[in-house]
């Protein structure tokens, strides 16, 4: 009865806490829409927009507008905007003709915001889709019920929904890159670098990263055997509990080919493109290579939403930035990507 209670207070605290991570969240991308309608002008109702439902309007304002072009440099291969002709690292100086053949888009920060806002929208209409399916319209009155309804979803639904959302943030990721900006896919590292050593890294490194994982968590539950803090066991009982969400109960269940599917191919490939494509990208080109992996693995962590597994999957993302960087190409990220999760589906049902 005392942990049933524990348990609860633990869940009210954790989700007064996402209350008040997302009124942040409101308030700072309502404030981010300001200072960009102060430079360019546009109409403050924008902002009364974002503030209440961030999920549409901060996507639709920002890629209702123009991005800004720039030209990158033959010699030192470093961007420059596009009202100048002189590349401001290496001075080295092009004419008008040379300049306007090298125009072109750049990715911003806000661009990886909007493609995961837009996501989010998707995930919420596919899953109010699925509960009206399921249990009848008449459970989206109730939405008290509808968090804990997410658990009770059969399997195949999970993952049909999982499997949507997937697809959708492909999809956004490359229409970002090839119609918004009108890059090859090789500017967010699709492509192959030609250097076949690198196939073997992948292999290596997925199963030093799960044994950190792994480590990590039991470095937790060990210290909360010495602490004995009933707080952090009922927050660990709660991550397990959400990490068993839509898993099928045995191999056999006809679900495991669309989970499959999602954690192995889907996931990856989407995950790589936005992180450590596009968001890699735009802060790297703004506060320079270093800050670039922080910033896109900090993000890649807290996007997670796992509090006990937060540092491990920072490491991730700080792996697969640092791989992708070094190989000037994604694909091993995806593929490392894709054996992590495949390692820990396999540990899940051992």
């Amino acid at each position: 009865m005392r942990d049933g209670l524990l348990l609860a207070g633990v869940r009210d605290l954790l989700e007064i806490i996402g209350l008040l991570v997302r009124l942040l969240i409101h308030v700072g991308l309502a404030l981010w829409t300001y200072r960009d309608i102060k430079l360019r002008e546009r109409s403050m109702l924008w902002i009364l927009g974002v503030l209440f439902v961030p999920e549409a309007f901060f996507p639709l304002y920002f890629w209702n507008r123009a991005p800004e072009l720039i030209w990158t440099c033959r010699d030192c291969h470093r961007n420059n905007r596009a009202t100048s002709r002189q590349c401001r690292y290496c001075n080295r100086s092009y004419t008008i003709e040379e300049t306007i053949s090298k125009l072109h888009g750049y990715f911003e920060p806000s661009d990886a915001i909007v493609i995961i806002l837009a996501a989010l929208l998707v995930h919420n209409f596919a899953l109010f889709a699925a509960i009206g399916f399921s249990a009848g319209a008449e459970k989206l009155l109730e939405p008290q019920d509808i968090a804990s309804y997410i658990s009770t979803l059969p399997p195949s639904h999970f993952w049909i929904i999982e499997m949507i959302v997937r697809n959708a943030l492909i999809w956004l990721c490359l229409h970002c890159v090839t119609v918004r900006y009108r890059r090859p896919l090789a500017a967010v590292g699709l492509r192959f670098s030609g250097d076949f050593r690198i196939i073997g890294l992948p292999f290596l490194l997925a199963p030093v990263l799960v044994l950190i994982s792994e480590a990590g968590m039991q470095v937790i539950v060990g210290v909360n055997g010495i602490i004995s803090s009933s707080a952090v066991e009922s927050l660990i009982k709660m991550e397990e509990e959400r990490q068993a969400t839509g898993m099928p109960e045995h191999l056999r269940d006809a679900s495991v080919v669309l989970m499959g599917f999602v954690l192995l191919v889907l996931t990856p490939v989407g995950e790589e493109i936005l992180f450590r494509g596009i968001m890699y990208s735009a802060f790297s080109d703004r506060f320079g290579n270093q800050k670039g992996l922080l910033l896109s693995s900090l993000l890649f962590a807290l996007l997670h939403g796992s509090v006990i597994r937060f540092i491990p999957t920072f490491v991730m993302g700080l792996a697969y930035a640092a791989l992708s960087v070094r190989t000037k190409s994604i694909f091993p990220a995806i593929i490392t990507h894709s054996f992590v999760n495949l390692i820990s589906v396999v540990i899940w049902y051992n």
